[in-house]
């Protein structure tokens, strides 16, 4: 079931204080986070959704990028050039959000050295490596990967929901926490980064209006921390009852659902 802008927000407001209100517009997407698949903490291909598309990917992102020719010799499944990864790691580094991702992947695995390719199939993380769609702008993988970054870190630490593992409800559970975190990280980071719009981050558009209206001290005084929080509740309440699968158009919760029934043949 989808709800309105206005009711999303309305939700966040009963938690945070304040009234109802909306601005900015959803990005081409609309009401729909796509989702191409999934990650987990064991790595095997046989646990992710059957899906023609592995990952996922919020928003629509930009393209094409590289110009000329570029896009065109990036072959999906390859590894990216070693000057294009130091440039957009470099950038990732000088957002504080992002930095502090980077730091606890490298704090568990001892190094920065997880694999980044190129993909045809749009930007995501999936066992391990992050994928880069190979025609968008290297400005829109700045935030892309601070979204990834997040899965990532959950894959490293061993965090990652796993359908074997974990009860049908905790299942659940877990994967949408990873999502609510990974793209408030992002919104966090974009912030930093200085983006008053982002059309490739689902619902970027809308919260940054949001929250300038709502929370203009936070924002002015740039409490990160706090801001995240509120975030995560805004996030939540739009996977709850607004965002869609762009793949099967299911609400999330209802997605990961039938997963863990299809990976435990449940009926």
């Amino acid at each position: 079931m989808s709800v309105s802008v206005e009711s999303a927000a309305e939700k966040v407001d009963k938690e945070h204080g304040g009234k109802a209100g909306a601005g900015g517009g959803e990005p081409a997407s609309g009401g729909s986070a796509e989702l191409r698949g999934a990650d987990y903490a064991s790595g095997a291909a046989s646990l992710e959704p059957n899906e023609p598309e592995h990952g996922h990917s919020h928003g629509v992102e930009p393209g094409p990028g590289g110009g000329g020719g570029a896009a065109a010799a990036r072959k999906s499944g390859d590894d990216i050039p070693a000057d294009i990864r130091a440039r957009v790691l470099g950038k990732l580094q000088a957002l504080p959000r992002a930095k502090a991702t980077l730091d606890a992947i490298k704090k568990a695995k001892g190094n920065l050295d997880f694999p980044i390719k190129w993909s045809n199939k749009g930007t995501f993380h999936s066992s391990g490596s992050i994928y880069l769609r190979s025609t968008s702008t290297e400005d829109s993988w700045v935030g892309s990967m601070a979204h990834e970054l997040v899965h990532l870190e959950t894959f490293v630490t061993g965090k990652a929901a796993n359908p074997k593992k974990d009860a049908k409800e905790k299942f659940v559970e877990k994967k949408m926490e990873d999502e609510i975190n990974a793209q408030a990280a992002c919104y966090i980071a974009l912030m930093q980064k200085g983006d008053k719009s982002n059309g490739s981050q689902a619902g970027y558009n809308q919260w940054i209006p949001w929250v300038g209206k709502k929370h203009a001290d936070l924002v002015k005084a740039k409490k990160w921390a706090e801001i995240e929080v509120i975030a995560k509740t805004w996030i939540k309440a739009k996977y709850k009852s607004e965002w869609v699968t762009n793949n099967t158009k299911e609400n999330y919760y209802t997605y990961w659902g039938n997963h863990w029934d299809k990976v435990n043949k449940k009926k």
